[in-house]
């Protein structure tokens, strides 16, 4: 717990003492750009580290198996479940990377603990200086939430998930509900010009998706195709079309009371 030793092989808070890490942090405080105020609000397991930091872990951990599709790691912000920094291979490159930054032994051996420490969030400086963090940070919170959740309360917001990702809901009587925003309205309406002139789309004309993500959808499909999670995730974030909420509390109530529940803590000093 004494001197700091740069090991390429194993680095965690047990060889780096927690006010070395809080000095770090309060270093990169006071010289990020923090237009919205929300560095006061950041908890206890959430930490920030320069851009090019950042981006050396991102792409220490997403290079090294280029076709495990079960580590991506988001561009602003990430929620370390389990330190994904497990191999030789990984720790090594990542030091590398640090190395060619020009870091002192000091602070690489800082950014290594923080990046090998489990259940934690991690920001970039970026997201403060352009706005981001309203939608990054929440967005990993919720990461953060279902990690917490029981086994029972795990299976009950899955199993909402994978009923409302299949289901498919009537246009009209989704709108003489009240299920629809105008944008939704309008948005339908505009495929439903473009479904009129191709024949095979003529079924899907007058239903349309419970779960359907806003612009960018690319991206947001394929995470929540691939995790599950990113469902509530975006959800939270009003990333997806209001209808998928109001359904989830009609139909599901308990998994709602959940989502709500995680919701207010993703938010929690930010609004």
């Amino acid at each position: 717990m004494g001197d700091f030793q740069l090991l390429s092989h194993l680095c965690t808070w047990e060889y780096v003492r927690l006010n070395n890490i809080q000095q770090n942090q309060d270093k990169l405080k006071s010289i990020i750009e923090d237009k919205f105020g929300y560095l006061k609000h950041l908890k206890d397991n959430e930490y920030i580290v320069p851009d090019d930091v950042f981006i050396a872990y991102a792409e220490t951990v997403s290079v090294a198996k280029p076709f495990d599709q079960d580590i991506k790691v988001p561009p602003e912000a990430h929620y370390i479940k389990q330190s994904y920094l497990d191999t030789n291979q990984k720790r090594e490159n990542f030091v590398f990377r640090l190395k060619k930054l020009k870091l002192s032994d000091y602070d690489i051996n800082i950014y290594y603990a923080i990046f090998n420490t489990e259940k934690i969030i991690v920001l970039r400086f970026s997201v403060f200086k352009s706005g981001f963090i309203k939608i990054s940070l929440p967005h990993e919170r919720i990461h953060y939430e279902i990690d917490k959740l029981s086994e029972s309360e795990l299976k009950v917001i899955r199993e909402a998930e994978e009923e409302l990702i299949k289901t498919r809901i009537d246009f009209t009587k989704a709108k003489d509900e009240g299920l629809l925003t105008e944008s939704e309205i309008e948005s339908h309406e505009s495929y439903k010009e473009i479904a009129r002139k191709n024949p095979r789309s003529a079924e899907l004309i007058n239903s349309m998706k419970a779960i359907e993500v806003k612009s960018p959808k690319g991206f947001r499909e394929i995470s929540i195709s691939q995790n599950w999670t990113e469902f509530y995730c975006y959800l939270a974030t009003g990333d997806i079309y209001d209808r998928a909420e109001k359904l989830l509390q009609r139909s599901y109530p308990e998994a709602y009371r959940i989502f709500i529940e995680m919701k207010a803590k993703a938010y929690q000093g930010m609004r």
